[in-house]
């Protein structure tokens, strides 16, 4: 048998190129007639790029590359040397996983489960089946199963079902479709080729490159071509370098345990095995990974590194080796992408980079970094097409209605998109800011008519572009019909004066996948049923999640991103393996779906350990290239993370030779110092003061209101921000209703039942009230949530009311309500005016005025009030005493000041005496209040004082009611060292 293995140290693809022209040349045959069977898809066109390194480029005719499929069955691509014809086609996943949602819809799951997680059970029980066929056994034993052992209940209730499912409803369908499942498609295909090969013995080169035989049928197949004359495997990265103690106690999780099983199942010796290299003697690096890797039960040897032989192997091993462990995520992705960029500035333009990690999300952190730094990279996975423009556009075009409204979050997201075709984009940010910033509204695009001029036009073009869907929404129809209106739509929005809509979509490669997959989807409709609108965005989104498209050019030539598997094949001057942290790389194996571990391991199917088993080959293989450098995050999504278990191997095996691991550091923190100098533009960081802005004079505010004055007390820098740069927030989109619209709309609610009843109350008072409440409410009728948990609350507020008033108007002469009125006055050399809008003030009949408060949370304090914080109450009738409310006379001796708490808790409702400290009266209250007052305009009418960021931590506003929050940057200097106690 012809066995052979590439060390990790070398350059795989390029090794094999030269082994198949060897191969060729001693057959005496031409290069074009070796047979080259590989891993996977993508690792062909690694291998004619090795091809035509061998010639500079130069053009010639390459060996017939085909995949096996090894380790991902949609990789499989192999279609000659074996008669396929009686092998059924297989049935497509995306049609396999709509009729397996259903069976489960209709068998199992019922009610429980809704659409989206229908089709995630779906995939996951697509991937079980494919397992089963794969490992050749049949769902026929899993009765077997259940005699061996005893079971949890629900392990047991899962296999009958699997056995109902899969032994009879899907089989039945497959049979009636003419289908397979793909699983068992490769499965016969690789068995196919193997009887071929067994039959009729190939009289060319074959070779088998790259595999680790994960599956039997591979296994079979490797056995089959080793056992031909002119068969050759070639395997990725053996060890021979370990003992044959080592060799025999090698298992789970261990590098070369599939290799060992290979080998095993073939019947060759490792020692039979040839090394493909120039030189006998194994490179210090794979010196080293052995070590690192060395199976648990002979660790014992682990001391003799400390002797200076084996000290200076395991030195030698570590020259090119750097580790990064970096704070967090980001800082990580930043470390790469500089080492990457190190590469892409090489003057002789020949240095190469790859990086590696199964953590799509460093992936794209890193391809976004480099990106900004006008350098693209080819990732090997792909790029999501929900992600890309286009994917976007789709699914914010049919989420952007519903049944009864407008989505408005997906509706601009829609408009704002670089593909729209002719679009006013100011009158788009005049619909945003006109019709959708705010409360939530119902309706569809007729509805919003007429609120904004401006957006007239545009609502009209908008609900004819929008016809197709809104004619489906709200109704089941066929899966064609969704996607033909939908098609529709995408095509309108995206047409332009010179082009039509299609052309400008289904071009480049992320349109022409689209095109793809939406055909594949549309090539569904007989099994997809009556789909509500939620089911086609469910199914829209699961469809765009898995399928990914490849740019064909632009990207750096020298740099790429890949995944484990096809990184076995590749070499580069500089490897990158990101990721190192328990969870990640190794993964986590998890937990299946539909057996438990030990159901799969009497069933017959391979552990969930054999991921790690995967991990920790393809991990070994990047190790040893020329330079490495591995990183990991110390925090991950702001948790703490795990070391990567080989990464403490090393460490472990640096103390055994008397080596400080954290000589690995030195070079990757010259990256996390750059990376930091970077974001910091070179500046050093230190923590920053708090705001304190000096505004000239002339533009300090001089007007002011009396609710005003409580937040600048509180917050100088909130009156700043509003006042004098002329801030405010913006409003949400499409909010909910908050505290300030319950308040607004109790506060409208007594301002009108006052304005009815500005006298007594009759008996048809609560009823007035709750009438004039719906038509309040009746404007937020679409806050339909909300106003169902408000109203009963308010029902409670009006019994309160009338309850308490039926007495309290026994002594009220008169009501104003929503009184306005302003008051000037001269404080630190300025005029200054102040306005109040007072929600109560009523003449009672023993000559004294009250003045009412309207609090729909609880009423301040008496320490609050004394402290100033709450002065609303004691200005306004300071104001009062002063004439400042049109057609209202007051005095300074019989002025009374109330709160009305109408909180809806509890009775409803409570009211309370506004008074200082120690039950200071009204007199008081006006007097300190009109002192504080002005000692606070006297103090910033000094352009020397500041409008201090929150000076007091005790008294600062909630930062939820504090719109400029963000901007005081508490966070930043609220830490700063002895603040606190100062």
């Amino acid at each position: 048998m012809s066995f052979y293995t590439i060390p990790p140290s070398l350059s795989f693809a390029h090794r094999t190129a030269e082994f198949c022209e060897d191969v060729a040349e001693r057959a005496g045959v031409s290069l074009s007639s070796v047979r080259l069977y590989l891993p996977t898809r993508r690792s062909i066109r690694t291998m004619q790029e090795a091809f035509l390194d061998r010639t500079g480029g130069q053009a010639r005719l390459l060996p017939l590359m085909q995949s096996i499929g090894d380790a991902d069955i949609e990789e499989g691509f192999f279609h000659e040397g074996a008669d396929f014809a009686d092998i059924k086609p297989a049935i497509s996943p995306m049609r396999r996983q709509m009729v397996l949602a259903k069976l489960l819809e209709k068998a199992w799951i019922g009610e429980h489960y809704n659409t989206a997680q229908a089709f995630a059970l779906a995939r996951e029980l697509g991937r079980f089946i494919d397992q089963i066929h794969t490992e050749g056994l049949s769902i026929n034993d899993l009765e077997s199963v259940l005699q061996n052992k005893d079971f949890a209940r629900h392990w047991q209730m899962t296999v009958t079902f699997l056995q109902l499912l899969l032994g009879q409803l899907w089989p039945d369908y497959l049979a009636e479709q003419g289908y397979i499942d793909p699983g068992l498609h490769r499965r016969l295909r690789i068995e196919a080729l193997t009887r071929q090969f067994q039959n009729n013995p190939p009289k060319a080169p074959v070779i088998i490159a790259g595999s680790t035989g994960s599956i039997p049928a591979t296994r079979n197949l490797i056995k089959t071509v080793g056992a031909c004359d002119h068969g050759h495997i070639i395997l990725p990265g053996l060890d021979t370098v370990m003992g044959e103690r080592e060799w025999i106690e090698v298992a789970d999780g261990h590098p070369q345990l599939l290799l060992k099983k290979l080998l095993g199942v073939c019947r060759i010796d490792r020692t039979a095995v040839t090394v493909l290299q120039d030189r006998q003697e194994a490179s210090p690096r794979v010196f080293l990974m052995s070590e690192m890797m060395r199976p648990a039960a002979t660790t014992e040897k682990w001391q003799r590194l400390s002797d200076v032989r084996e000290r200076d192997r395991v030195e030698q091993g570590l020259s090119g080796v750097y580790i990064a462990a970096c704070p967090n995520d980001d800082d990580e992705a930043h470390v790469i992408a500089l080492a990457l960029a190190d590469i892409a500035a090489d003057p002789q333009k020949k240095k190469t980079g790859i990086l590696i990690t199964p953590d799509r999300t460093i992936a794209r952190r890193v391809k976004a970094i480099l990106h900004k730094w006008d350098i693209d990279v080819d990732d090997s996975a792909g790029n999501s097409l929900l992600s890309s423009t286009l994917g976007q556009a789709a699914m914010a075009s049919v989420q952007a209605l519903n049944d009864t409204d407008i989505r408005a979050v997906h509706l601009l997201a829609f408009l704002k998109n670089s593909l729209r075709g002719s679009q006013d984009t100011k009158v788009v940010k005049h619909l945003e800011a006109d019709l959708f910033r705010g409360l939530k509204r119902g309706g569809w695009f007729q509805d919003y008519k007429g609120r904004s001029q401006p957006c007239d036009p545009l609502l009209d073009d908008l609900d004819r572009l929008f016809t197709p869907l809104m004619q489906l929404i709200g109704g089941t129809h066929a899966l064609k019909d969704w996607i033909t209106a939908h098609l529709q739509v995408l095509e309108c929005w995206a047409a332009t004066g010179d082009r039509e809509g299609a052309e400008r979509l289904w071009r480049g490669e992320a349109g022409e996948a689209m095109a793809a997959a939406l055909i594949n989807l549309q090539g569904q409709s007989d099994i997809a049923g009556s789909l509500t609108q939620h089911d086609y965005i469910t199914l829209l989104h699961d469809m765009l999640a898995q399928e990914t498209y490849n740019r064909r050019y632009g990207t750096h030539p020298r740099i790429r991103i890949l995944g484990q598997i096809e990184a076995r094949m590749c070499h580069a001057d500089r490897v990158i393996l990101a990721g190192l942290n328990e969870g990640t790389w190794p993964p986590d194996t998890g937990f299946d779906t539909w057996m438990s571990r030990g159901m799969r391991a009497d069933f017959g199917l391979p552990s969930l350990g054999q991921k790690m088993t995967l991990a920790a080959h393809d991990f070994a293989i990047g190790f040893c290239a020329t330079e490495v450098v591995m990183t990991r995050s110390l925090r991950s999504g702001g948790q703490p993370t795990i070391m990567a278990r080989w990464l403490e191997r090393l460490e472990t095996v640096l103390h055994a030779a008397k080596i400080d691991p954290h000589i690995l550091h030195k070079k990757s923190q010259e990256w996390l110092d750059l990376a930091d100098y970077m974001r910091g533009f070179g500046l050093e960081q230190m923590a920053m003061d708090r705001p304190q802005p000096c505004p000239p004079l002339e533009h300090r505010p001089r007007r002011f209101s009396v609710t005003e004055i409580e937040k600048w007390v509180r917050d100088p820098y909130w009156i700043y921000a509003k006042r004098v740069l002329g801030l405010r927030k913006l409003d949400g989109l499409q909010r909910d209703i908050n505290a300030a619209d319950r308040g607004e709309m109790i506060h409208k609610v007594m301002e009108k039942f006052t304005t009815a009843y500005p006298h007594k109350l009759d008996n048809q008072a609560q009823q007035k009230m709750m009438n004039i409440a719906a038509e309040v409410f009746d404007e937020y009728r679409d806050q339909g949530v909300a106003m169902g948990l408000l109203w009963p609350r308010f029902e409670k507020i009006a019994r309160w009311i009338i309850e308490y008033e039926q007495k309290w108007r026994k002594d009220t002469q008169h009501i104003t309500s929503e009184a306005k009125g302003e008051l000037s006055f001269d404080a630190g050399g300025a005029t200054v005016t102040l306005s109040g809008k007072a929600d109560r003030i009523e003449r009672r009949t023993d000559g004294t005025t009250a003045i009412i408060d309207y609090k729909t949370g609880g009423a301040p304090t008496a320490a609050g009030v004394a402290q100033g914080l709450f002065s609303q109450l004691p200005l306004e009738a300071w104001m009062l005493a002063y004439g400042a409310f049109d057609g209202i006379n007051g005095n300074d001796n019989d002025i009374m000041l109330h709160y009305w708490s109408l909180s809806g808790k509890d009775d409803g409702g409570e009211a309370k005496i506004a008074q200082g400290a120690k039950g200071a009266d009204t007199n008081v209250l006006m007097e300190e209040a009109e002192a504080g007052l002005k000692a606070l305009v006297t103090h910033f009418m000094n352009e020397d004082a500041p409008y201090l960021a929150s000076p007091d931590p005790r008294i600062t506003m909630n930062s939820d009611y504090n719109d400029f929050a963000h901007l005081e940057r508490m966070a930043e200097w609220s830490v700063v060292e002895g603040e606190a106690e100062e």
